[in-house]
């Protein structure tokens, strides 16, 4: 029974020799890790650097490459900074259950206190569980900065009853018709203005015709007395065509304001319950 186990343990053994020989770099893939990891490492790419000296660094490259490249991995290991979040809740209890996006991307990290590692730059975080709110937060992450801590608090959803709820308002548009009698109105109004403006010209030289006629310089015959006081029944009718018109244009220049700029407003429903009832 040992004999048969120990044949066991044997056989294991060399299938995972033979499975990482099969998965060993060759030189020329060492060489190329290792280029790669140089260039990712000037780009401040040091995750992909890192991983890349990892696949250098195999005892099956090359000796010098794969000192070069242990030497790496230390150095970007320690260069490659590091955040740790607190996420809570309103009442400051640890969150259990948070999914976390980073730079738009769903993280596998946990938000557990373990420390994630990210490349040096700027990066935006998206917190969010079933009960709360989104949070999103960005923050500069510095090459060779450690464990930096930032608090996260997440905000309860607001709960939605039936009673609490409003319909979404639709789009209201000023009724055409309306604002369209308000232009007409105004328009009339103008004209009326126009008229009583004419009107009280005519009434002013009237008027001044009238007393020019039978003036204290002027001798008053019968017949300037007779066209002074029909000078004057004309200013005083005019005066009175003036201020009708005048009067009368105001108040549809008044009435036409109001129902452009406080015309009732349509929906789409109404709009549609009108046409209908049209045709």
């Amino acid at each position: 029974m040992r004999a048969r186990l120990l044949v066991a343990v044997f056989v294991v053994m060399l299938a995972r020799n033979g499975s990482a020989q099969e998965h060993a770099p060759t030189a020329p893939e060492c060489i190329g890790a290792n280029e790669r990891a140089i260039t990712l490492r000037k780009d401040h790419h040091l995750q992909s650097a890192r991983e890349e000296s990892v696949a250098c660094a195999a005892p099956t490259c090359p000796w010098e490459i794969r000192e070069e490249c242990s030497r790496r991995v230390s150095l970007i290991t320690n260069a490659l900074p590091t955040i740790v979040f607190d996420v809570k809740d309103e009442r400051g209890n640890d969150a259990a259950v948070v999914d976390l996006k980073v730079d738009g991307e769903l993280s596998t990290a946990r938000i557990d206190g373990t420390a994630i590692a990210l490349d040096p730059g700027t990066h935006t975080f998206w917190f969010s569980s079933p009960q709360t709110e989104p949070v999103t937060r960005q923050f500069v992450l510095r090459e060779g900065e450690k464990n930096r801590h930032e608090v996260v608090v997440l905000v309860e959803k607001k709960a939605t009853s039936a009673a609490s709820y409003e319909k979404p308002s639709e789009s209201r548009a000023r009724s055409p018709i309306a604002r369209g009698a308000g232009f007409g109105l105004v328009g009339l109004g103008l004209v009326g203005v126009g008229f009583g403006a004419f009107f009280g010209l005519r009434a002013a030289s009237a008027w001044s015709r009238s007393k020019e006629e039978c003036s204290v310089d002027r001798v008053c015959t019968q017949s300037s007395h007779d066209q002074a006081v029909q000078d004057r029944d004309d200013a005083v009718q005019n005066a009175t065509i003036s201020t009708i018109a005048f009067s009368a244009g105001g108040a549809l220049i008044a009435g036409g304001a109001v129902l452009i700029f406080v015309a009732p407003g349509i929906t789409p429903k109404s709009a549609s319950v009108t046409l209908a009832a049209r045709f």
